[in-house]
């Protein structure tokens, strides 16, 4: 069932850059490591699990600050270019920056 999750997530990154013409976009970490944390979870790999979440999480949570910051009017970095590109651009983004490596931490955080 995670693996579907995650294929999903990393479906709708695929779909949010083609919808944009913004090809450089595949090459953040949060578009391609959904499709990796498919993998992983399909063939119960629990040590690329750990080492996915270990590489991206701080990234992705100071990102997904970021982000929210945004709603409060303070634009830090680049972050404020994703609400130019739309409300779907926008909400993709930011399940890829919430649901990604936190769901796997959460899944996996009992397992030594």
């Amino acid at each position: 069932m995670a693996s579907l999750f995650f294929l999903v997530l990393g479906m709708l990154a695929v779909i949010r850059n083609y919808l944009i013409d913004d090809n450089i976009s595949f090459f953040w970490y949060c578009d391609f490591a959904p499709f990796l944390l498919s993998f992983a979870f399909f063939y119960r790999n629990d040590q690329l699990i750990k080492s996915l979440i270990n590489i991206g999480l701080i990234a992705q949570l100071l990102s997904f600050i970021s982000l929210f910051l945004l709603f409060f009017g303070i634009p830090i970095g680049t972050f404020s270019d994703n609400l130019s590109y739309g409300t779907f651009y926008f909400i993709v983004t930011l399940l890829l920056h919430v649901f990604s490596l936190n769901v796997a931490l959460f899944l996996t955080y009992k397992i030594p």
